[in-house]
């Protein structure tokens, strides 16, 4: 479990994003491509979590345009601010976490394009079937 923490052996950065509407945000969730998140629907807000503490700067960027598209969505509540906290997950160490992420991205990525197949041929052969029952 992941706690906040104040010392220097913080192995991740979770950001606390305040929202206004889950579904809104679910679909420029999806438009940026940010699978990996928790949404708390009492205080209306999404969590995410970096445990690349070596490409923080880059996930911040990325954080930035997220929020800037929940702006433009009229999605983003702008009577809170953002937070960003160090915490230390002690379930794994840092170079396991990494490791870890890396190979969920592959395996994230490699499941797409097989889910991809998958749904291509299970639409195929709905087509088949619809052709047969319709002659």
């Amino acid at each position: 479990m992941a706690e906040e923490i104040k010392h220097i052996q913080a192995n991740a950065i979770e950001f606390k994003i305040p929202i206004k509407n889950t579904f809104s945000t679910i679909d420029s969730l999806n438009k940026f491509g940010i699978s990996d998140f928790t949404i708390d629907e009492k205080t209306k807000e999404i969590k995410l979590l970096n445990f690349d503490l070596e490409n923080t700067q880059e996930f911040e960027v990325n954080i930035e345009k997220f929020i800037d598209n929940l702006i433009k969505n009229d999605n983003y509540d702008t009577k809170r601010k953002k937070e960003t906290n160090a915490i230390e997950s002690r379930y794994f160490e840092r170079k396991d976490r990494l490791n870890l992420y890396k190979t969920w991205l592959r395996t994230f990525n490699l499941g797409k394009q097989e889910r991809l197949r998958s749904l291509l041929s299970k639409a195929k052969k709905e087509v088949e079937i619809y052709r047969k029952n319709k002659k």
